[in-house]
């Protein structure tokens, strides 16, 4: 003991400051006798002597039991120096860090927009060469009507310089089917027109394209320009051997009729030489 009470006696001179425990700590190996006795800064008092030899038992020095550490099984042990290294990392954080965080409330997923779903009717038809899709209004139940297929009959014989005989055209109205759960988006809506316009071109060899109204040129071109941005001669990317024309509808054509000159201007490139 005085060894140990001169050496801490040292480092204090040093200025290195020395820890003992007071209390057996959980899960560490047993301290040495000395350490519960032992008393820094060292008392007024000097530390009581070994005691004294035992009169009959020469050599023989009753020394006092140390204390015995209370047991603790592992699990228990475990448990408390992990309880321990929490309460000193806590306490390492700064201060704005130890405040209680608020909790943290899970949201549920925002439900997606459903995508918009566009509305338009169609009137598909081969003429000769000539592929013709006109756009309809989707307000009207009439379909292609007599008056649309007169007009298109008189365009026809123009571009071919001679009497047609008009087919029974194909109409498209999208959506198809009132239904929330289909997927009826625009990417389905080109996907459809385009199948449609390659069997047409497929089956009749076509080598021109005329595009009457908005709804018509848009879908088939895949844009969103106006009709007067896109009006004349234009370039099909899918099939890049027509010669592809936009113009009016045949619907505008019968309600203002000022609008035949400038559909006769639109189509001079289809004309055959």
């Amino acid at each position: 003991m005085p060894d140990q009470q001169q050496r801490h006696q040292y480092l204090d001179a040093l200025g290195i400051t020395s820890w003992l425990p007071v209390r057996p700590l959980p899960a560490a190996a047993p301290s040495a006798d000395w350490v519960w006795d032992f008393r820094y800064p060292a008392p007024e008092i000097p530390f009581t002597p070994e005691p004294s030899v035992s009169p009959g038992r020469p050599g023989s020095a009753r020394k006092a039991a140390p204390p015995v550490p209370p047991t603790m099984d592992a699990a228990k042990a475990r448990a408390a120096l992990n309880d321990t290294l929490a309460l000193v990392a806590e306490s390492a954080k700064p201060k704005a860090e130890r405040a209680k965080a608020p909790p943290q409330v899970k949201l549920a997923p925002k439900p997606q927009k459903p995508a918009a779903v566009p509305r338009f009717k169609l009137a598909l038809l081969a003429v000769g060469d000539c592929l013709v899709v006109d756009a309809l209004p989707t307000a009207s139940p009439e379909d292609f009507s007599a008056r649309h297929q007169q007009l298109l009959g008189n365009i026809a014989g123009y571009l071919t310089a001679r009497p047609v005989e008009l087919p029974r055209a194909a109409v498209l109205n999208w959506p198809m089917l009132a239904s929330s759960s289909l997927d009826q988006s625009r990417p389905e809506a080109l996907a459809a027109v385009q199948y449609k316009l390659k069997q047409l071109a497929t089956r009749h060899h076509a080598r021109r394209l005329l595009l009457l109204g908005e709804a018509a040129a848009q879908m088939v071109l895949d844009t969103d320009e106006a009709l007067d941005q896109l009006r004349g001669a234009v370039q099909l990317p899918q099939q890049p051997q027509l010669r592809v024309v936009v113009s009016h509808s045949l619907s505008e054509l019968l309600t203002l009729h000022e609008l035949k000159s400038t559909l006769w201007r639109d189509i001079q490139p289809l004309l055959e030489h």
